[in-house]
């Protein structure tokens, strides 16, 4: 079966454990540019939290896989119209509230 055949549920398993075993193998010709998307957040992650605008217990790799997240459910058949925005806005803002 030619890879392009494969169900995209499959194409996509196969291509995050590519992913996975590129970022885990220091050998990996992809190990650089794994690593390089996963710690860009720190520069102005770092900035915002000098400057109070973000939690100081947030990493870059949270928000990295917070994106990826997002990405990876909008292509999901329970999502419908309002769900990244909700979505979205969860890892804006949290989900609690304060009680009045």
């Amino acid at each position: 079966m030619a890879r392009c055949d494969l169900p995209v549920r499959d194409r996509v398993r196969r291509a995050s454990r590519s992913l996975r075993d590129a970022f885990s193998e220091e050998s990996s010709p992809l190990e650089t540019t794994c690593e390089n998307f996963i710690t860009a957040p720190d520069a102005f992650l770092s900035a915002a939290q000098r400057d109070h605008r973000a939690h100081p217990w947030v990493r870059g790799r949270d928000l990295f896989l917070g994106v990826l997240e997002t990405a990876w459910v909008s292509s999901k058949a329970l999502i419908d119209d309002s769900s990244v925005t909700v979505l979205r806005a969860v890892q804006h803002a949290g989900w609690t509230t304060t009680a009045n």
